[in-house]
């Protein structure tokens, strides 16, 4: 698993691992989410950005390589 963000979000009950964020142009495929401090106030995200994304068209994993 290639982990290249962690996202901070407000509490949801309807997250799911393989889901999509965005934040403008900008796409993040879900790979896990823990509550870290199990109050239900927050997650972490952590998520691997895609490159050449305009959904809801398939995308392509971000390379790590320089």
């Amino acid at each position: 698993m290639t982990v290249t963000h962690r996202i901070w979000l407000r509490h949801r009950s309807d997250l799911q691992s393989g889901m999509r964020l965005r934040k403008g142009a900008r796409v993040f495929d879900l790979k896990t989410f823990r509550d870290p401090d199990e109050t239900g106030r927050y997650l972490i995200c952590e998520c691997e950005e895609m490159e050449g994304c305009a959904l809801p068209r398939p995308c392509r994993r971000q390379s790590m390589r320089g």
